[in-house]
C-alpha cells in the first residue's frame, strides 16, 4: 500500500541498516528501543531473522551510522548501512554459510559436546587429580567459547539491559564457580564443570542449525537476485558498421541496443525492436507457458529467451527495472511486522527480567524447603537457561520470510505482514468488474442508429473515445480502424466522471454515454433505444448512447467476456463461506448478466457506481459487513483499493492501482486470489503454531525446570537438558515454518 502522508520533510522510505550481535526477541526490544530514542529517529522497526532495521527518520537527511552504531554498541550490537546478499545459488549460499559459521559456531559447539563427554567419563574415575583435568578443559570452553554469554551478564550488571546471553551465562557461570568452590573444597565426584560445558555447546549447536534454517528461509530473495545475467550482448554503431560488445548487464544505460541470443536471460526491461521469439516469464508470472513476443512487445529482466534472436531497446535499467522493484518488494515484505507478533513483542521486552525474578524465587523455595545451596542452585540454572526468548522472537518473522518468499514464487506479491494478516481473515470480497472479474479486452458487439448509418456513428463515437485508454473506449476506436472509418477531431472535448463525453465534433453538439448523462443534459431517450438497452444488458454487453444536436441517434453496445477462471474462483470463495460482491459504473442489467454467469447473487451487486463513490461503497461495506478485500485493476479503483482492509490488483492494470494495491497478481488471473488467500492463511496458521508453541514451551518448561514435578513425580530436569530444550525450541520453530515451502496452490 502507499506510504502514509507524513509531515514535510520527512523520509518516507526507511533507511534500512543491518544489526549484528542480536540472539533473541529482548535483543530486539532493546535496539528498537535505543535507536528511537535518538531525536532524529522518527520510528523504528527491527527483525530478528534478518538482523535487519528499519529506521525512519524525522528528516530527509543521511543517516548518521556513526550515531546510530554508538546508540546500541553499549548494548553489545552495532549498526552498518543494509548490503544486499549477493546472488548465489541456494545451494551454495548455504555452503557458505555453513562453512564460514563451521569455525565460529559449529566447531565451538561439537567440541564442548566432546568435552563434556570426556568429562562425564573422567567423573566414574575415583583419581584426586579429576577435578584439575575437568577444569582443565572447562576453562577455554567457559571463557573463550563462552565468552559472549559472560559479556551479557556484564552487560546486565551494569544497568545496559538483559537479553539471551544474560540467561545463559548467569547459568554457565553458576555452575562453574560452583564446581571451582566444591572442587577447592575436595569434592572430585559431583561437580557441574559438565553442565557449563554442555549447555555451551547445546545452544552453539542450536544456533548454527538455526543459522542453516535461516539460510533457506531467504532462498526466494537469493533466487531473485540469480535471475539477473552478469552480462549483456550490446550493439554499437562504429563508423557506420554494426559492432557487438560484451558488457556487464549493470553498465547498461537507456536506450543502449541489446541482442539476447536462444537460451539466454534477458539483461534489462526493454522492448523488442527485430526479431521473434518465445519467452520464458515463469518467474515473473508463475505460468509456465512461454509467451510470445515482436516488434513493440516489452521484455522483463531475468526471463529466458526461448527460441528466435531477438534485439532490445532498453527502457529501464538498475532498480527501475521490474525484478528489480519485486526483489525490494519482496525484501520490505518479508522485514514487516504482522499485527499477530505484538503480543509476542510485548511479552518478550519484560521476559528476561521477568525469567532472573523466578529464578531468584526458585532458589529460595528449595533454600527454604531444605535442599540445599547446591541442589537449590542446580535448579535455578535450570530455569535460566531452558526460558529463552529466541523461538518467540521468530516465531512470526520465519513463516513470514518462508510464505511471503513462496507467494513471490507463484507471482503473488505480498507488500506487508499486515496484508498478508487482513487477507486472511477477510470475510467479503469485493470485484471490480470490467478488467477484473472479465478480460478487459471488449470487442464491439452491435451498432444500432436513428437517422445516420451505422459506419457514421461509429466514426462520431470512435472520433470521441480515441484519446481514452479505458477498455471500452478502445474497443469502439478498434472497431472503427478496423472498418475503415476516418476520425476527427473534437474541436471542444470535456470528460464528465462516470458518465461520459461532451464534445463538439463538426460543429455540432455531441454527447456520448450512459443514461445518466442524457437526463443530466435533459436529453429524451426514445422508447426504442430503451429496449435496446435492455436487450442487450440482459447479454451482459454494456452501452453506450450517441446524441447530436440534443437528441440520441445511435447506440453502441459492447461485450467484455468474464475471465475463464472467473466463475470458478467466486464459486470457491462462496464455498468458504465468504461474501463475494461486483462494483461496476456499469449498468444494472449488464452488471447482472454477468454476475449470473458467475455466480454472484442480483443483491450482491453494486452496479452504476461512479468512480468517486467506490470509496464510500468499501467504507459502508466495512460498517456492515466485516474485513472487506477488494480487487480490482484501473485507476478508478485506486480510492477504493487504498481504503479496504486489504487490496488486490491484476498486475494488467494501471501502475495507479497496481501502486494503491497491498497485493499484486503477477499471473494476471483470478486462480491467483484463492492462491494467495489460502497461502496467507497456512502463514497465518504457521504463525500461530509458532507462536503457541513458543508460549506452551515456556508456560510448561519453566515450572519443570523449576522442580514443579519433583514433589509429585521425582521428576526433574538438569540444566544439560534444560539447554537441548532451548536449542531444540528455535530450530523446532524454523523448521515449522520451512514447511510452507510445500505450498503447492488451491488445488491441494
Amino acid at each position: 500500500m502507499s506510504p502514509s502522508p507524513e509531515s514535510p520533510g520527512s523520509r518516507l522510505n526507511p533507511v534500512r541498516a543491518k544489526v549484528t550481535g542480536m540472539h533473541c526477541a529482548s535483543c530486539v526490544a532493546r535496539v528498537e528501543k535505543a535507536l528511537g530514542a535518538l531525536p532524529e529517529v522518527e520510528k523504528v522497526q527491527v527483525n530478528l531473522l534478518s538482523s535487519a532495521a528499519e529506521i525512519t527518520l524525522k528528516t530527509a537527511a543521511e543517516p548518521n551510522w556513526k550515531k546510530l552504531d554508538e546508540a546500541v554498541s553499549p548494548l553489545g550490537y552495532s549498526v552498518a548501512p543494509w548490503v544486499r546478499l549477493e546472488a548465489a545459488p541456494a545451494e551454495a549460499a548455504e555452503k557458505s554459510s555453513t562453512a564460514g559459521d563451521w569455525e565460529g559456531r559449529a566447531l565451538p559447539a561439537f567440541a564442548s559436546l566432546g568435552i563434556g563427554v570426556v568429562e562425564m567419563a573422567l567423573m566414574r574415575t575415583h583419581s584426586p587429580w579429576v577435578f584439575w583435568a575437568q577444569l582443565a578443559l572447562t576453562l577455554p570452553v567457559q571463557w573463550i567459547w563462552g565468552w559472549p554469554f559472560i559479556q551479557g551478564v556484564g552487560r546486565f550488571f551494569r544497568g545496559r539491559g538483559s537479553s539471551m546471553e544474560t540467561l545463559v551465562g548467569l547459568g554457565t557461570l553458576s555452575a562453574f564457580f560452583l564446581s571451582l568452590f566444591l572442587g577447592l573444597r575436595g569434592e572430585t565426584h559431583h561437580l557441574y564443570f559438565e553442565v557449563s560445558v554442555f549447555l555451551i555447546g547445546f545452544i552453539r549447536i542450536g544456533k548454527w542449525l538455526e543459522t542453516r534454517a535461516k539460510t533457506r528461509t531467504g532462498e526466494a530473495v537469493r533466487e531473485l537476485l540469480n535471475l539477473q545475467p552478469p552480462q549483456a550482448s550490446r550493439i554499437l554503431m562504429r563508423d557506420g558498421v554494426e559492432h557487438e560488445e560484451k558488457v556487464s548487464a549493470s553498465a547498461l544505460q537507456l536506450h543502449d541496443r541489446v541482442r539476447v541470443r536462444p537460451g539466454e536471460k534477458i539483461p534489462c526491461d526493454g522492448k523488442v525492436v527485430a526479431g521473434h521469439s518465445s519467452v520464458n516469464e515463469a518467474w515473473l508470472t508463475g505460468e509456465s507457458l512461454p509467451v510470445e513476443k515482436t516488434i513493440g512487445d516489452r521484455a522483463i529482466t531475468g526471463t529466458q529467451n526461448l527460441q528466435g534472436m531477438i534485439e532490445l531497446e532498453v527502457t529501464a535499467v538498475g532498480e527501475r527495472t521490474l525484478l528489480s522493484q519485486m526483489i525490494e518488494i519482496v525484501e520490505q515484505a518479508q522485514m514487516s511486522r504482522a499485527p499477530i507478533q505484538r503480543l509476542a513483542d510485548r511479552v518478550s521486552g519484560r521476559f528476561v527480567p521477568a525469567v532472573l525474578g523466578i529464578g531468584i524465587l526458585t532458589f529460595a523455595a528449595w533454600i527454604l524447603a531444605g535442599a540445599g545451596f547446591e541442589q537449590a542452585l542446580v535448579y535455578a540454572v535450570s530455569v535460566l537457561v531452558i526460558a529463552c526468548p529466541c523461538a518467540m522472537g521468530l516465531a512470526t518473522p520465519a513463516a513470514l520470510v518462508v510464505g511471503l518468499g513462496k507467494a513471490s514464487q507463484r507471482g503473488i506479491l505480498i507488500r506487508t505482514g499486515a496484508a498478508l494478516e487482513a487477507l486472511a481473515a477477510a470475510r467479503v470480497f469485493v470485484f471490480d468488474k470490467t478488467g477484473t472479474l472479465t478480460l478487459g479486452r471488449p470487442s464491439l458487439t452491435n451498432v444500432e442508429s436513428e437517422g445516420l448509418s451505422k459506419d457514421e456513428a461509429l466514426a462520431l463515437a470512435a472520433s470521441l473515445e480515441q484519446g481514452s485508454e479505458h477498455p471500452l473506449a478502445q474497443s469502439i476506436v478498434q472497431a472503427a480502424l478496423d472498418r475503415g472509418l476516418a476520425l476527427a477531431r473534437p474541436d471542444r472535448f470535456e470528460a464528465v466522471a462516470g458518465r461520459g463525453i461532451r464534445a463538439s465534433l463538426h460543429g455540432k453538439f455531441t454527447l456520448l454515454g450512459n443514461t445518466a448523462l442524457m437526463e443530466s443534459m435533459s436529453i429524451p431517450v426514445p422508447p426504442k433505444f430503451h429496449a435496446w438497452l435492455a436487450e442487450f444488458g440482459a447479454q451482459g454487453k454494456t452501452c453506450t448512447l450517441l446524441a447530436r444536436d440534443f437528441a440520441v441517434v445511435a447506440i453502441l453496445a459492447v461485450r467484455d467476456e468474464p475471465r475463464p477462471d472467473s466463475a470458478e474462483t467466486v464459486q470457491w470463495l462462496q464455498s468458504e463461506g465468504l461474501r463475494v460482491r461486483m462494483l461496476s459504473g456499469d449498468r444494472r442489467s449488464t452488471a447482472e448478466a454477468i454476475g449470473r454467469e458467475l455466480g454472484i447473487a442480483p443483491e450482491d451487486i453494486d452496479a452504476e457506481v461512479l468512480p468517486s463513490q467506490k470509496e464510500e461503497k468499501i467504507a459502508e461495506l466495512e460498517r456492515s459487513l466485516g474485513r472487506v478485500t477488494m480487487v480490482g485493476d484501473g485507476i478508478n479503483d485506486a480510492a477504493a483499493l487504498a481504503r479496504a482492509s486489504c487490496s488486490i490488483a491484476l498486475a494488467g492494470g494501471t501502475d495507479v492501482a497496481l501502486e494503491a494495491a497491498q497485493v499484486t497478481l503477477m499471473r494476471g488471473q483470478m486462480s491467483g486470489v484463492r492462491d494467495a488467500v489460502l497461502l496467507a492463511r497456512a502463514t497465518l496458521r504457521t504463525i500461530r503454531q509458532n507462536l503457541a508453541a513458543s508460549f506452551l514451551y515456556n508456560v510448561l518448561g519453566i515450572p519443570i525446570a523449576a522442580g514443579a514435578l519433583v514433589p509429585a513425580f521425582g521428576i526433574r530436569m538438569s540444566p544439560v537438558l534444560a539447554g537441548a530444550a532451548m536449542a531444540l525450541s528455535s530450530v523446532s520453530v524454523l523448521a515449522n515454518s520451512l514447511r510452507l515451502k510445500r505450498f503447492e496452490g488451491w488445488s491441494e
